[in-house]
């Protein structure tokens, strides 16, 4: 069974002060390279776009409804 006929899995993006949000960000912008699963990422969408312009991985990124 391949990684397109999986749900998505539920990250969250950790303490802001940690590496979880450098780490979600970089495997996102690698995920196809990787060959990793979809994945959605839990957090504060401004906070995550700042780390991401901060590392300079150029990703666009959006809100989900709850």
């Amino acid at each position: 069974m391949g990684w397109s006929a999986l749900p998505p899995l539920a990250v969250t993006m950790g303490e802001p002060a940690g590496i979880g949000p450098d780490l979600i960000i970089r495997l996102f912008a690698a995920r196809r390279d990787l060959n990793l699963p979809p994945f959605a990422a839990y957090g504060n969408l401004g906070f995550l776009e700042a780390r991401a312009r901060r590392l300079g991985v150029d990703i666009a990124l959006t809100a989900c409804g709850a």
